[in-house]
């Protein structure tokens, strides 16, 4: 998602600056629906009420849209806590009820839309227009 930077987001660490970036909960959701969100709204117009067409954004430094915002990303990761200690790409616990999304959605505020930000959900009971998968296809 910040492909290879040490900043909360693709674009750097304030979220102000994510404009033209990511689909999240913005200005022109809080004017469609003001009692939707009970978080912090971004302060820029992003063009979409809901999710967008892939590619409305700037990719990241890696060539990837879409990482940040519009749906939360299913990943192979069981949620739960990780182990103690400092660790490089943690995988949390070995089996667990839900999986890791990440990525955050059209709805989520800035926190929910940081890199780091994971939080858990059952596939197959857990669905709807926030979650989803990204497909990444490389040319040989």
């Amino acid at each position: 998602c910040r492909a290879g930077t040490k900043t909360a987001y693709p674009w750097g660490d304030n979220p102000d600056d994510g404009k033209g970036w990511a689909n999240g909960a913005d200005q022109r959701l809080k004017k469609k629906k003001p009692n939707v969100h009970a978080g912090w709204f971004f302060n820029w117009d992003d063009g979409f009420v809901y999710t967008s067409p892939v590619g409305s954004f700037k990719a990241n430094a890696f060539g990837l849209y879409d990482m940040i915002g519009n749906a939360a990303q299913w990943c192979q990761d069981w949620y739960g806590p990780y182990s103690s200690g400092d660790t490089t790409d943690p995988t949390g616990p070995a089996s667990a009820q839900g999986r890791v999304l990440r990525g955050g959605s059209w709805y989520n505020d800035a926190y929910g839309c940081r890199a780091a930000n994971r939080y858990g959900g059952t596939p197959g009971v857990w669905s709807s227009s926030l979650v989803g998968f990204r497909v990444v296809s490389g040319t040989p």
